[in-house]
């Protein structure tokens, strides 16, 4: 094999590896929720792995991985079902559904994770100040009356500092997550 045949297959090799390793957990979590039995869903996520691994060069970059290979994962469940020659009390239409729950539910749960990590990123991001406040407030849930004592100021010069870092910190996860969301 030529060298740069070499190099291409070793990068499709660690993107695919990053993309399936960094989702593997998600991609269980999917599967079990059709099939309970951990050594049978840990069977499927093989079998998925294997057919993920076969069809990468098909996947389309632009797209979400974790989504694709639970569409994969979910037709293994099926298959498995049939080769096991179980029957389903359920119909493919609401065994669809609940796939399309699970999957609503492990995006969400993703996009928490996102928020969670840019969040902490954005507290380290804080001057010495501020963190200590944000902290003494929410972490070690001071009252504003008594932060305020404590600063020898008043009470709403506390709400403002507070808001000002609110809007800093909610800007900077924006920025990290590429969508706007409340704080």
């Amino acid at each position: 094999m030529a060298p740069e045949n070499e190099q291409r297959d070793a990068e499709a090799t660690k993107a695919f590896l990053r993309q399936f390793s960094g989702s593997q957990r998600r991609i269980l979590s999917f599967i079990q929720i059709f099939v309970p039995n951990s050594n049978e869903a840990e069977e499927i996520l093989q079998e998925t792995s294997t057919i993920l691994w076969s069809k990468w060069s098909e996947f389309d970059a632009s797209k979400d991985f974790l989504k694709w290979a639970c569409g994969i994962a979910r037709y293994e469940v099926f298959a498995y079902f049939r080769q096991k020659g179980r029957r389903c009390l359920l119909s493919d239409s609401v065994l669809n559904e609940i796939g399309e729950v699970a999957m609503h539910q492990i995006e969400t749960q993703q996009r928490d994770q996102e928020i969670q990590q840019a969040l902490s990123t954005c507290l380290e991001s804080l001057n010495p100040e501020d963190q200590e406040l944000m902290s003494e407030r929410y972490r070690n849930e001071v009252s504003v009356d008594n932060l305020a004592t404590q600063r020898s100021v008043s009470g709403r010069a506390i709400y403002k500092h507070l808001t000002r870092v609110r809007e800093q910190l909610k800007r900077c996860i924006e920025r990290k997550v590429g969508e706007e969301f409340a704080l």
